[in-house]
């Protein structure tokens, strides 16, 4: 339902803006569920497909077993052992850092590409469509059998996580255009947050539970099951989540009005400044989580 706002733009009645920002939320909520999946389970997983090749069966259970005796402090372990272990170490390191330069690389490819389908399509379209991806592709990672396909199904479900916060913040925002969108941002994407520690709980609740679901290299497939839960909300936005009645207009102008400026006027004077201050200043946040904090997780252990 519409109704004229004070600029004579259409915008929705409270009902409806409301679920659209319900629904912005739990649809970037889960996006940082789906982030912290890969840093929880990246140690366990990568030995665990390590082990199932024959040719690095061996070395990975001597290694495993040294690391338990030396944390142990179980007697002194050889300098073959040391070595085995430093192996190990090196392994997961190499693969976590492809894991993660993947979900950045398709998260970039996935703003770009769900951005435009959100222009051409409709914002909630995208935003519906965005959320069923990356929830679908991480639910096909239970099957991957080697690092490298995980890497590769990591940057495919990431385009999705990309794709999700162009579309949630144009649909709020248009949804709600008397707010500030700095703080209907600084909303959304606190919900992320609120995934990441929402994964960790559940994650410790089941392995407290549960026997057999423990995060170990033997058992680790089912969290990207978890990842896959996502998809019930995205099919909530495709059927009941409206579409931003500012897109609805602008899809219905005629072919003589005024269209949306192109892209490149932000890599122009008067606005080149702004740009690469605000690429500088974006730059932080990502190498202090990506490039830093996210790597503690796995290798506490």
């Amino acid at each position: 339902v519409l109704k004229p706002s004070s600029e004579q733009q259409p915008t929705l009645e409270v009902p409806g803006r409301v679920l659209v920002l319900v629904a912005a939320f739990l649809g970037w909520m889960f996006a940082g569920w789906e982030m912290s999946l890969v840093p929880l389970a990246a140690r366990s997983a990568t030995i665990g497909m390590l082990q199932e090749d024959t040719a690095h069966a061996d070395w990975l259970r001597s290694a495993q077993a040294a690391a338990k005796a030396k944390a142990a402090g179980a007697g002194q372990i050889s300098p073959t052992q040391e070595d085995d272990i430093q192996r190990l170490n090196k392994a997961v390191g190499e693969w976590f850092a492809k894991y993660i330069a993947a979900f950045l690389f398709g998260a970039a490819l996935g703003g770009l590409v769900f951005g435009w389908f959100g222009d051409w399509a409709g914002r909630a379209r995208a935003m519906g469509v965005s959320i069923l991806w990356y929830a679908g592709f991480t639910g096909l990672s239970y099957f991957v059998r080697s690092p490298f396909e995980l890497s590769a199904l990591r940057f495919v479900a990431c385009m999705g996580i990309g794709g999700m916060w162009p579309a949630g913040v144009a649909l709020v925002s248009e949804a709600w255009p008397d707010v500030s969108r700095p703080m209907l941002a600084g909303l959304i994407g606190t919900s992320a947050n609120v995934g990441i520690a929402l994964l960790g709980i559940t994650v410790s609740a089941i392995g407290a539970q549960a026997v057999g679901y423990q995060l170990t290299p033997d058992s680790w497939r089912w969290m990207f099951l978890l990842g896959a839960a996502p998809a019930l909300v995205g099919l909530f936005v495709l059927i009941f989540v409206p579409e931003s009645p500012r897109w609805l207009a602008r899809r219905n102008q005629k072919a003589d009005q005024p269209v949306a400026s192109p892209i490149a006027e932000v890599f122009r004077p008067p606005l080149l400044k702004l740009t690469i201050s605000g690429i500088a200043l974006g730059t932080i946040p990502l190498l202090g989580a990506w490039g830093a904090q996210k790597w503690m997780i796995p290798w506490a252990a």
